[in-house]
């Protein structure tokens, strides 16, 4: 199980290295949308948003792998059939969202649980998930805000764009036609239409970038939304079946064999 899990460390940094490495291949072309840039700014804080945003997945699905490793142990010391002792043992060692739950699970193993005890495993269990889920909220934060940093950076090369065609049909008013060489006016005409194509620079360059990093940073939460589903159907696996060896307890509770010892046998327990 654990190795399949591995996996996923590719498949999470996949999108983000090959995102590096186009970067390097068109790192000239990027330069020089930066440079014709006249407000480069908004392109530096996508770059950063996208860096910030890349490495803080990267080190949730180390930890998220850290907790897979820790379910996977757990599970194969319960079905190893260890004594009891030392399966509460290395639940007190664990650390982790899902820590508290399996020492819940370890001290109320081989032996009946009562109802309050069930609930609190099962809101253990609905704690832990919340905890995995919880380390979601900031990246993908930072996914939306790529798209809006897009966004903003297109409403602000449109804004620069129309005050410099204003500026461009005023100054026509300062040409005298009757005079003038329409070569000069040409000539005028193209030097000044600069400026907006420049500001229409800002616009596309912004959104282009902005959508590219957010593509990137969704591909590779997908990866973790798929890794923490399959580290949630073994946790609720394991606490379903937990549960149901120690509600088959109660028929031997009830018989008066309350002051039994619970002695394994195969996947279950039997009181003697």
């Amino acid at each position: 199980m654990f190795k399949q899990l591995k996996i996923y460390y590719i498949l999470i940094s996949l999108p983000f290295v090959l995102l590096l490495t186009g970067s390097a291949v068109f790192f000239d072309a990027i330069q020089m949308t930066i440079t014709r840039n006249p407000h480069p700014q908004i392109n530096y804080t996508i770059f950063i948003i996208i860096l910030f945003g890349g490495c803080l997945i990267l080190v949730n699905a180390r930890q998220l792998v850290k907790e897979a490793r820790t379910v996977v142990d757990f599970s194969r010391a319960i079905h190893a059939k260890i004594d009891l002792d030392v399966l509460q043992e290395i639940a007190s060692k664990y650390t982790g969202a899902v820590a508290c739950l399996f020492q819940m699970v370890a001290s109320s193993t081989g032996r009946s649980i009562s109802h309050q005890e069930q609930v609190a495993i099962e809101n253990e269990l609905t704690n832990a998930r919340s905890g995995l889920q919880r380390r979601n909220a900031l990246p993908q934060y930072l996914t939306g805000l790529l798209v809006g940093m897009g966004l903003l950076g297109t409403f602000i090369g449109l804004l620069a764009t129309l005050n410099d065609i204003s500026t461009l049909i005023s100054s026509f008013a300062e040409i005298d036609m009757k005079t003038a060489s329409p070569l000069v006016v040409f000539r005028t005409m193209i030097e000044r239409m600069k400026a907006p194509m420049q500001s229409m620079g800002i616009a596309f360059s912004a959104s282009m970038f902005g959508l590219l990093g957010s593509i990137i940073l969704g591909l590779m939460m997908v990866g973790v939304r798929r890794l923490q589903g399959d580290i949630f159907s073994l946790l609720h696996s394991e606490v379903a079946r937990h549960i149901e060896f120690a509600l088959s307890f109660e028929p031997a509770v009830s018989a008066g064999l309350t002051g039994g010892v619970a002695v394994r046998s195969g996947d279950e327990y039997k009181v003697v």
